[in-house]
């Protein structure tokens, strides 16, 4: 029993994985050729009988030139299906410079509303360095596919266009070959629904659910990664940078003479923006330029003062000293004691030179 369930249940799952169109008809006994062509959805698909004119396979004339036509013309009405059916992700790169920021950001916001868009991210620089005093704003947009174009010459109009990129990705295969994956987990999801319900072992039951349980997970999976993809096609990303500048980028080739004329001009305009702002930078930062230079200050006086209080002291021994030996040589009768009055002084200790 358990052997005739086990066989049941996996013949069931081999037959819900076969979710084709159906199989090809070709006898030789019968009136009929089916010939199958896939659309553009990778779905649906069609049959087209062609009829014998007799049993041993010849063609007959006229139905064959009526066939070819059909088949020409289904191509063709396939073709241009699949053309207008393109799954495509559009890409935008563009970096506009103005010197009217704040109208320019505000025109673009209200034109990313009245397009239906919304701005995914956006960053504001607003200028209060001392080292750089101009705005700037980069915005990550989302605009409805169709209205891409539009949104891009108005940009484009009403600002100074520095930079532009553009990149289109064809994902039409990858998005039809997930889209039938999922129409056939449904259909195997189903499936397996009805073989639960028709289970008559606890074997049964458990082998079905764990394979449903697998089949859910994919289906689920496959429709999140086709829900971004919709997402992806449906709106068009645009990377925004806004600059704000003094003098606008010249959009067209300059001649030698201009561009010398213009290279010196902003070389002159370089050396005055250096100048003003290392003069913005030297007052802002004039607290700090003291206090840094207060302290090797402060040691120097320190050890000038040091220096001269130990030369003071020093010179203040040695008169000392001076005084005090001048003080020893000064004689009892208020004569000073010169080396000859010393040398011809009797050494009374020695009572040879006495009796001499």
């Amino acid at each position: 029993m358990k052997k005739k369930s086990l066989l049941i249940v996996t013949g069931l799952l081999t037959f819900s994985m076969l979710t084709g169109c159906g199989s090809n008809k070709n006898s030789s006994t019968g009136s009929y050729y089916v010939d199958k062509s896939y659309s553009s959805d990778s779905v649906a698909c069609e049959e087209a009988y062609v009829e014998y004119d007799d049993y041993d396979g010849g063609w007959a004339s006229e139905t064959t030139n009526d066939f070819m036509m059909d088949v020409e013309a289904t191509e063709i009405g396939e073709n241009a299906a699949q053309q207008s059916n393109r799954k495509l992700i559009s890409t935008v790169r563009l970096n506009v410079e103005t010197k009217e920021f704040d109208s320019l950001v505000a025109s673009i916001e209200k034109k990313v509303m009245a397009l239906g868009g919304y701005i995914e991210s956006s960053y504001t620089y607003n200028g209060s360095s001392a080292y750089n005093n101009t705005r700037n704003a980069e915005m990550t947009i989302r605009i409805p596919s169709a209205s891409l174009d539009v949104f891009v010459n108005e940009v484009s109009a009403a600002s100074n266009v520095v930079s532009k990129n553009t990149s289109v990705e064809d994902v039409t295969l990858s998005y039809v070959d997930m889209e039938s994956r999922k129409n056939s987990l449904i259909i195997e999801r189903d499936n397996l629904l009805e073989m639960l319900d028709q289970a008559e072992t606890i074997e049964d039951m458990i082998i079905i659910e764990d394979r449903l349980s697998d089949v859910r997970y994919e289906l689920e999976s496959m429709e999140s990664q086709l829900r971004t993809y919709d997402d992806k096609i449906d709106y068009a990303t645009i990377y925004l940078d806004v600059d704000e500048v003094r003098e606008l980028t010249p959009v067209r080739e300059m001649t030698a003479g201009e561009e010398i004329s213009e290279g010196f001009m902003g070389s002159l305009e370089d050396i005055k923006d250096g100048f003003t702002r290392f003069g913005i930078w030297f007052v802002v930062n004039l607290p700090k330029i003291l206090l840094i230079l207060l302290f090797p200050a402060i040691a120097v006086i320190v050890i000038v003062c040091n220096v001269k209080k130990a030369k003071k002291k020093k010179k203040a021994r040695l008169q000392a000293m001076q005084a005090q030996t001048t003080q020893q040589n000064i004689l009892p009768n208020g004569g000073v004691e010169t080396e000859n009055q010393v040398a011809e002084t009797p050494d009374m200790t020695n009572p040879t030179n006495t009796a001499e």
